[in-house]
């Protein structure tokens, strides 16, 4: 594999931003599939690559793997700071299809994240799903509102996000945007994982109970474990064996 670790500049951030891209070493010169992996809360750009064995099956499956930097945004357009929600969705993977031998087909292009980044890839999806063949989400932070109600004192950093009064739109809500599509066709492959013990089990148990009427391509998976890299390892693992055509 081919590691590469550095900073792109972002007119929709107005500044550098760093990036961690893992390429297979060996292509036949045609255009790679294309996984945007999604950080969460507590990590940055380059936890993917350290904390799990992602190199190992990006390689066996051959495809380009692209992981952002994006702070504690919730991958949304902050009220008081950065458009990160426009970063991801549309400046990114304009910059990395330019940038390196990436395919521009949806059908090549897959989007998952963890915790925090569960949710911004779910959101991401949901919002335009012809963009995506695959979404995965591992332990997400899938129901906003109940996190954010969860808290009993509203700390700077949900302000910053959702504005003062902390509001939550209809298109930063996951269960919104499953309702304004539920009556579509829906190509997208999505795989959700969450351990039994999580502390976000409930948003889980949430997303299964509003998407099993659904006709989607869904396949909801749960089994012993906490919020740790151990069931992140094997749900990307599940994700790419699955999803990843």
């Amino acid at each position: 594999m081919a590691v590469f670790s550095g900073s792109v500049y972002s007119e929709m951030l107005n500044m550098d931003t760093h990036l961690v891209v893992i390429l297979p070493e060996k292509t036949d010169g045609k255009p790679l599939k294309s996984l945007y992996l999604l950080h969460g809360y507590s990590d940055d750009c380059t936890s993917w690559q350290r904390k799990t064995r992602i190199e190992q099956y990006a390689q066996e499956k051959n495809i380009a793997v692209i992981c952002p930097e994006v702070a504690h945004s919730f991958y949304l357009n902050m009220k008081f700071g950065q458009k990160y929600s426009d970063y991801i969705r549309n400046e990114l993977v304009s910059i990395c299809e330019k940038m390196f031998n990436i395919s521009k087909k949806a059908q090549d292009r897959y989007i998952a994240g963890l915790s925090m980044g569960g949710y911004g890839a779910l959101r991401t999806c949901l919002l335009d799903p012809r963009r995506y063949a695959g979404c995965g989400c591992f332990s997400g932070a899938i129901d906003l509102k109940a996190l954010v109600s969860a808290t009993e004192e509203i700390p700077d950093e949900w302000i910053g996000i959702l504005g003062d009064n902390v509001t939550i739109d209809d298109d930063q809500d996951v269960f919104c945007l499953v309702e304004k599509l539920s009556n579509k066709k829906v190509a997208t492959r999505f795989y959700v994982s969450c351990g039994k013990q999580d502390f976000l089990v409930n948003s889980y148990k949430a997303w299964v109970k509003r998407t099993s009427r659904l006709n989607w391509d869904i396949t909801n998976e749960s089994w012993n474990g906490t919020h740790e890299w151990l069931f992140w390892d094997k749900s990307i693992k599940k994700f790419i064996d699955k999803v990843v055509i």
